[in-house]
């Protein structure tokens, strides 16, 4: 029953990954080459400047995961919004952007026909929304400590010079 609507994030994010494959065999040669140089040049440098450029190219090489992340997190922004908003419509209330408020509102039956059926497909899809969520959150976490390691450890190379 929700195979496709599960299906298309996942084909969202496999397209998005087949485009930084492509961007990486394109561009591969050239940062090849580069690093190769970098590493040769700064081999007679010192540690922090290893580490430092070290960092810098993680980054770089986990900048998809970076834009996985703000997708799939403005995605369950997004989905968690439009959920209170059709909660809110049941109730007999609005959000007024003017005074800043919920207020009451009488809505037509259409109007809650259409968002009844706009609620369900939304509370069906909010599971899958919400594992993309995570699984891009803790991916994001990892790099981000992974960060966190190496600028430590920068720190404390710098301190021992």
């Amino acid at each position: 029953m929700l195979r496709f609507p599960t299906f298309s994030p996942c084909r969202f994010f496999l397209y998005h990954i087949h485009l930084w494959v492509t961007f990486l065999d394109l561009s591969g040669p050239f940062v090849s080459e580069a690093l190769e140089a970098a590493t040769s040049a700064v081999s007679c440098l010192g540690l922090c400047l290893q580490l430092s450029l070290t960092l810098d190219v993680f980054n770089v090489v986990t900048l998809h995961v970076h834009a996985f992340y703000a997708y799939a997190r403005r995605l369950f922004i997004v989905e968690w919004s439009g959920l209170a908003g059709f909660w809110r419509m049941f109730r007999g209330k609005r959000y007024n952007p003017l005074r800043k408020r919920v207020e009451s509102w009488n809505y037509r039956t259409e109007q809650l026909y259409v968002g009844a059926l706009l609620f369900t497909i939304m509370v069906f899809l909010f599971p899958t929304v919400a594992a993309y969520a995570a699984v891009f959150w803790l991916l994001e976490m990892a790099v981000a400590g992974t960060n966190l390691v190496v600028w430590k450890a920068v720190g404390v190379a710098s301190m021992t010079n």
